[in-house]
């Protein structure tokens, strides 16, 4: 097995960067991003990220894995009815 060498890690990265957008594929470069938007959820993370470690350290380890699996059961039923609604319809 060889390794990358370091002139083929910057072809990579000198190359153009692609990214998937809501209106197609476009330029990594001409990207605009909104970067109040960007600072806040990035600040909200932050905060849940501290506020959560506090609260794991209070609540029993065994209830929180019990409740983050009802919290992915419920999500993963949210994710099944947004993408095809008739999957979660009981018999009638």
């Amino acid at each position: 097995m060889t390794l990358p060498s370091v002139a083929n890690a910057m072809d990579v990265l000198e190359e153009e960067v692609l990214v998937e957008t809501p209106d197609g594929i476009a330029d990594a470069q001409e990207l605009m991003l909104d970067w109040n938007v960007l600072m806040i959820v990035t600040a909200l993370g932050i905060a849940g990220s501290i506020a959560g470690a506090k609260i794991a350290i209070r609540i029993p380890q065994q209830r929180l894995k019990r409740s983050f699996g009802y919290f992915l059961i419920v999500m993963g039923m949210y994710i099944l009815a947004r993408s095809d609604p008739q999957v979660l319809q009981f018999a009638s």
